[in-house]
């Protein structure tokens, strides 16, 4: 069962205790969702990215199956800039 599959199932623990690991903000929770369902933490704040690096990032991770819907990806691209935009 693939990890994202598995996330969506609420069956990845790690998924829910990763939070911490991420800035305290409206968004903490969709980013979480949305995108620690297949990254660690680690791997999402390793770099900062210019807002135009980060849309293209989440504009891939969605073609790649991350679920969210429009309004969703501009939050969490709000959150990606504010704590890890250069």
């Amino acid at each position: 069962m693939s990890r994202a599959l598995l996330a969506a199932a609420g069956l990845l623990l790690p998924v829910c205790a990763c939070a911490e690991a991420f800035p305290e903000a409206p968004e903490r929770a969709l980013v979480v969702r949305a995108c620690a369902a297949c990254h660690a933490p680690e791997l999402v704040v390793a770099k900062h990215h210019t807002p135009e690096e980060w849309d293209d990032i989440i504009a891939k991770m969605v073609d790649r199956g991350a679920v969210a819907n429009e309004d969703e990806q501009q939050q969490i691209l709000n959150y990606l800039i504010r704590f890890y935009g250069r």
